[in-house]
This record gives structure tokens, C-alpha cells and sequence, in this order.
């Protein structure tokens, strides 16, 4: 729109390439998804060591990859030898010559030690590979394309020119390849800076102004002066809670040209929710990964059921009740049961029949026929036999029963994520048939991995007045309204937790960066975001609510602009606000709970005390609230029973004393005079007897694990020594 405006005569909008986008087309490789790059790395790896699980080595894969993308993104020349750092950086680490006792060599920190010798063989082999089937990892696209620039005809690329807009931070490999074209006559660098932290010590500034210094992006356009010349209003909000921010957020909305900068998409739902029907227009970049879905909370609690839900034993398998329940109480599982069986409801049913039996442990059969021939039952509860792809066949078969009942049901979001999982489904699928030695344990590590990858994409107008995004995606973009949820330290900027394999002072030695690097990148993108900006809003929760990075404070930029720019802008106007909560002027006051001692109430009274009487804990429980002996005693309501895993010291005592009187009753036929040749007889019955009262009145209870196994000891034990030092004594 901003183009056409500059000429006359109708032109064709020049091509526009994400930089990833154009890296591929020069380098002619295609970038692979982080799965693929994943299992291409298990390959290479499992070569070095061949007792490595797929299960394990996913859980420090993707750290792997990154610094295999950092070490060719910044062109370390000597690849080897950084490798052999880190190789003896952490040989150092076990050598404790001051120590009495020498390191503790286990499986784990002999498969971790190994890990950093064999970096060096795993790097190379994996390059090979890939190049061998014309894929890249990000990384290694920029190498080979940053090395090989020189020796391209650039009279092939297709085009005459390129421009090179909103660049800041550069990797080395980037920076290699925009020179070789700026020199080369083919391209320019149009750089978006402003005077205030270009001539100054900024950290915003840092990159660009050795950039400036150089001649190798060539002539370098005049910086603004936009952030100590121009007025603007300035808002600082302290938040008492996360999920305020979405509400603040949607009260300060004003006028066109506006956006939310969200740096957590947990606060995207809310935000949305907020802004009701009263803004019609928005556009949303972000998108929601599936973990955000109800579904990925329904497959969650499946993996927990089949997992550590599941106890194996003789019987066969065994769920766990609390596992059982929850798959009973999950949304969809709820709704699926009010749409098949609205009146009758047997899967609540069976959720009280598990407390009232005490029921710690159910049999697969016995899930398998509370509701017979149910096809959601069948396959939730159906034992996955630690086999992966029965354990897909499974999901994909709960997510057809589910979009055939409940589909209809739900919000355009949940549609989307159902459809999404599907596919997803699907590449697990076969990713299984390609490798058949994964482990129901490592299915559920990819699946976390490919719902990271997958997102579920917002339709709207590009154009629209209201922009919801995150920081990094308002590059080249200006607004006259700008509001920052989450201002904390800790998000923006992030935390500077290191995530890599690579030591500090050996990312310091090849030019890779660190965490102040990444300070400085986010640093420029926030004052470049308040350059042409006349309204900003800062909201960040207070130290009574943590923000998501952790840190309790507000973004150092908050002070930043509190003690350096409004000092030096005399046209900025600056507020510090809380967020606090009034009485509303219709809201009804609170009002005392009082009961009426109605001529029916005094019959229950007395009822109670004729039948009961009053203990010492119920005249305690009157004297501390009255209303509490009300409706416990009186109206008899109780807190929800729940299912105990452990034996209670009343369930123990019953067993004690219901097994006292069978051994009375059938072993010593109640006889008055006991004669010692009883003695063998009774000894040799309690255990049977303990068994037959247990599985007659306790059966819900587990006796074959925990303590539970203890209590049966000693109840087998308490009753051997009462028969034999009380009944059968004789001495007595």
C-alpha cells in the first residue's frame, strides 16, 4: 500500500523473502523439520554408540542441534578443536584432586562424559549426511551458502537487486552473505536506528554501531530522532495477577493502528476472551501450539494411564484409580457421555462405584465391561502392551470416536487442534514403520516434539486496526498504540538460563554469543517498537504474582525509561499506575449467616442429642463454630468420599477384630475351656482368615505393594502373638 503510493502508473510488488526463505533458494537446500533432523541424528549417533535409547538421547537431542545451528550460523573456523574444549571443559569437571572420594561413575554419567567425546565424529557424520540427501539443518543452510556465495554467478539468482530490511544482530554466516552482495553492487542495507542509543553507550545500540564502523554493509543511512524529540504517553501498569492482564488489556484499547505485544500464547485465550464482541477486527501472527488444546491434555492423561497408571501382575493388567478417574472426568470424556447416554450416565456411575468399594487398582476387564461394547471404552481402556503402534492405533482411533460425537460441540479452536492431532497422528505413524525399536516412552517425547512444531495458524485481516504478535514479529513494522503484556524481568528481556552444551568462556573464544547478546537484540527491538510510537502501555505483574520467566520485578527497561529517556525527552509523559479493586456502588454486602430455630430444627436437636449424645469432639466442634455443628451434625453433610490407598486405622482395626471373631467362631467353635492342641489348628488359619475377611470386605485395597504389604505383616503378626501369649499361654 505504502509503495503504490510512490509512483503513478501500476508496478509489480517485488518479491518478499523471509530471510530462511531466501538462504533456502540460494543455497538450493531444504531445511528440515526439528523430528526429521532428530531421528537423521539418532542414525548418526547410535553408529558411535550403539547402546544408546532412542528415549534417552531424544532428551538432549534438541540441545544438540542447536549448537550444531550456533557453531555454522557464526562460522567457527576450527570445529574440531572447540569440540575438543568442551571434551576436556568437562574432563576438568570430574577431576576433583581436592576431593577424598572420586567421582561416582554410573550408566548416566558414563553416557554423559561419552557424549562430549564423540561431539566431534557425531558433527561431521551428521553433515554428511545430510548433504548426502540434499537437506540442511538453519545452520548449515547459512554455511555452505555464506562459503560458497563468492563462487555463484549472481547474474543466476533471478533477481537484479535486493534490499535488506530491518536487520540488527546479524550471525556471522549472515553477515558474510549480505556483504558479498552488498559489494558485489547486488544489494543495500536500509537500517531502522534512532540517535538515542546509536550516539550513546546503549546496549540497543551495540551491534548496529559496529556495524557503522564498517564499510561492509555499505552507506549507512542517517539514524532518527524519534525516541528524545518526539512526545509520547508513556503508561506503566503493575498488575496483582497474570490473568489480569488480558482485562487491563482490552480496557486501554484505543482508537487504530494498535498492538498487543504477547510474549507468553498462554495469555492469548484470555486476551481474546476479553476483547469480546466489542472489537470486531484483529489479527492474530502467532498461532497456538497444540499443547494449549484440551485434547493434548486428554492424550497427556492417557500416557500417564498406560505408564505409571498401569501395574502389571499376575491377574493381568491393573489401572490405577486416581488415572482411571481422571480420564472419567476429562471434558471430552464427559461430553462424550452426555451425548451417548444423557440419562443414564454410566461413566459416573462407575466413578462412585470406585470410591464406594474403595476400589485402588481396577482390572482392565472390569473397565472393559462397566459399559459393554462402548467404542470409546474399549479403546481407552484396552492395555497399550508397552507396543507403540498399538498405542497410535489407539489415539487415533479415541480422536474418530470423539469427532463423531463431540465434534460438533466445539469451538472453531478445538476443531482445528482435532484435525491437526490427526495428522500429527499420522507422521507418527510413520515415523514407528521406519524404526521399530521405539519405546511407548519415546513415542511420547516425539509427540511432544511435533506439537511444538505444529501450530494451529488465526484467520484475519492482515490490515486490521488491532495487531496481536510478539515482539520479535513487529521487526519493520510501526504503531501509534503500543501495549507489552508480561513486562517482567526474566521475559523481555528473557531469562539468561544457557541451554547449550557449549561453556561460556568457550562461546566467548569462537564469537558465538551469550546471553548479553541476546539482551542487546531484544533491547533494540523494544526502543525501535517505541521509536514512531505516541501511546506506549507497559503492564507487568507485581512480586504478588510471579510473571512467566520467574522474576517478580518489572523489565529493567521500566527504569530504564524512568531514569534516562523521560529524563532526557522533556515531551514524554510518564504514570506508574496499580491495579486495584474497588467496592462497586451496587455490590451487596456481605451478610451473616444466620439459622432460624424453627419448632422442626428443634426436633432434629433433639433427636440428635437422644440418639447421640454429645461427645467431647462435638461440643469442641460447637464452641469453635456453631455453624460447622450445624450442617455436620444436625443436616449430617460430609466432605466427598474419597478412595484411600492406604489402610486407615478403623479399616485396620476392623480386620483385626472381623478376623478375631471367624477364628472364634469356626476354629474354636466358641468353646469355653481352650486346650492346647488348638493351638497349631488357629495358627494355621490366620492367614487364610485374613485373606477371607480382606477380600471380603476390603478388596479395594492393595496388600501386594506399598505399605500396605507392611500392614499385612503386622495384622498376620499382631494376630500370632495375641493367640499365642494371650490365649494359648502357659505359663498363664
Amino acid at each position: 500500500n505504502e509503495l503504490s503510493k510512490l509512483s503513478d502508473t501500476p508496478f509489480l510488488s517485488p518479491t518478499v523473502y523471509a530471510i530462511d526463505d531466501f538462504v533456502c533458494k540460494l543455497s538450493g537446500l531444504q531445511i528440515s523439520d526439528q523430528v526429521s533432523l532428530i531421528f537423521d541424528l539418532f542414525s548418526c549417533y547410535s553408529k558411535l554408540n550403539k547402546e544408546i535409547k532412542f528415549e534417552d538421547f531424544i532428551s538432549w537431542a534438541p540441545t544438540v542441534l542447536k549448537d550444531f545451528d550456533l557453531i555454522d550460523q557464526y562460522l567457527v573456523p576450527d570445529i574440531t578443536s572447540l569440540f575438543k574444549y568442551m571434551s576436556e571443559a568437562e574432563a576438568m569437571k570430574r577431576w576433583e584432586p581436592d576431593s577424598s572420594k572420586a567421582i561416582e561413575i554410573t550408566e548416566h554419567t558414563s553416557s554423559y562424559f561419552r557424549l562430549y567425546d564423540e561431539l566431534n565424529a557425531l558433527y561431521f557424520d551428521f553433515r554428511e549426511l545430510l548433504e548426502v540427501e540434499k537437506k540442511a539443518y538453519r545452520g548449515m543452510a547459512y554455511r555452505l551458502l555464506a562459503e560458497d556465495l563468492e563462487n555463484i554467478d549472481l547474474a543466476d539468482l533471478g533477481y537484479s537487486y535486493f534490499h535488506f530490511i530491518g536487520l540488527n544482530a546479524l550471525s556471522r554466516a549472515e553477515e558474510q552473505i549480505v556483504s558479498i552482495l552488498v559489494k558485489a553492487e547486488k544489494a543495500m542495507c536500509i537500517w531502522d536506528t534512532d540517535e538515542w542509543f546509536m550516539h550513546s553507550k546503549h546496549q540497543a545500540g551495540d551491534v548496529l554501531r559496529r556495524y557503522q564502523k564498517t564499510s561492509l554493509f555499505g552507506e549507512w543511512n542517517a539514524p532518527k530522532n524519534y525516541l528524545a524529540q518526539e512526545a509520547k504517553e508513556i503508561n506503566i501498569y503493575e498488575s496483582p495477577f497474570n490473568s489480569l492482564q488480558a482485562k487491563l488489556g482490552s480496557e486501554i484499547l484505543d482508537g487504530e493502528n494498535t498492538v498487543f505485544v504477547v510474549p507468553d500464547e498462554n495469555l492469548i485465550q484470555p486476551l481474546l476472551f476479553s476483547l469480546g464482541d466489542d472489537v470486531e477486527a484483529y489479527n492474530i501472527t502467532m498461532g497456538l501450539g497444540m499443547g494449549q488444546s484440551k485434547l493434548s491434555s486428554l492424550v497427556n492423561l492417557l500416557f500417564d494411564l498406560h505408564g505409571i497408571g498401569t501395574l502389571q501382575s499376575n491377574s493381568g493388567c491393573k489401572y490405577g484409580h486416581s488415572y482411571v478417574q481422571k480420564i472419567l472426568t476429562d471434558p471430552f470424556i464427559k461430553r462424550y457421555e452426555a451425548n451417548r447416554y444423557s440419562e443414564s450416565l454410566p461413566f459416573a456411575r462407575q466413578q462412585e462405584k470406585i470410591i464406594a468399594l474403595n476400589k485402588v487398582f481396577l482390572k482392565e476387564q472390569e473397565l472393559l465391561d462397566f459399559v459393554k461394547e462402548d467404542p470409546l471404552i474399549s479403546v481407552l481402556f484396552t492395555s497399550w502392551k508397552e507396543s507403540p503402534k498399538t498405542a497410535v492405533g489407539a489415539l487415533k482411533s479415541i480422536v474418530e470416536v470423539l469427532q463423531e460425537t463431540v465434534f460438533d460441540d466445539l469451538d472453531a479452536m478445538e476443531r482445528e487442534f482435532f484435525l491437526l492431532f490427526y495428522g500429527v497422528l499420522n507422521r507418527l505413524e510413520d515415523e514407528i514403520s521406519k524404526n521399530e525399536d521405539l519405546s511407548i516412552l519415546a513415542i511420547k517425547l516425539l509427540l511432544k516434539e511435533l506439537s511444538k512444531l505444529e501450530r494451529v495458524p488465526f484467520t484475519g485481516e492482515p490490515i486490521a486496526p488491532l495487531q496481536i504478535m510478539s515482539l520479535l514479529e513487529t521487526r519493520c513494522l510501526d504503531f501509534d498504540h503500543v501495549v507489552l503484556f508480561s513486562f517482567n524481568e526474566g521475559v523481555i528481556p528473557s531469562s539468561s538460563k544457557n541451554t547449550s552444551l557449549i561453556p561460556f568462556e568457550a562461546c566467548k573464544e569462537y564469537g558465538i554469543p551469550v546471553f548479553s547478546d541476546q539482551d542487546s537484540i531484544m533491547a533494540y527491538h523494544f526502543y525501535r517498537l517505541l521509536m514512531r510510537a505516541k501511546k506506549v502501555d507497559l503492564i507487568y505483574t507485581n512480586a504478588k504474582s510471579k510473571g512467566i520467566g520467574g522474576a517478580a520485578d518489572p523489565s529493567r527497561f521500566v527504569l530504564q525509561l524512568v531514569n534516562s529517556l523521560a529524563k532526557e525527552n522533556p515531551k514524554i509523559t510518564l504514570t506508574h499506575r496499580s491495579i486495584d479493586f474497588f467496592e462497586g456502588e451496587n455490590s451487596t454486602p456481605e451478610l451473616a449467616i444466620e439459622i432460624e430455630k424453627t419448632p422442626d430444627l428443634k426436633e432434629k436437636l433433639k433427636t440428635y442429642l437422644e440418639v447421640k449424645g454429645l461427645s467431647a469432639s462435638s461440643i469442641s466442634q460447637y464452641y469453635n463454630c456453631s455453624l460447622q455443628f450445624y450442617f455436620s451434625k444436625i443436616l449430617g453433610l460430609k466432605e466427598a468420599d474419597e478412595v484411600e490407598e492406604t489402610f486407615g486405622a478403623d479399616v485396620f482395626g476392623n480386620w483385626i477384630h472381623q478376623s478375631i471373631e471367624i477364628i472364634s467362631e469356626e476354629v474354636l467353635l466358641l468353646k469355653n475351656i481352650i486346650v492346647p492342641e488348638l493351638k497349631s489348628k488357629v495358627l494355621k488359619s490366620i492367614p487364610l482368615v485374613l485373606d477371607r475377611i480382606f477380600n471380603k470386605h476390603f478388596e479395594g485395597y492393595q496388600v501386594e505393594r506399598g505399605i500396605n504389604v507392611i500392614y499385612r505383616k503386622m495384622a498376620e503378626k499382631l494376630l500370632i502373638d495375641y493367640y499365642e501369649k494371650c490365649i494359648f499361654n502357659d505359663t498363664e
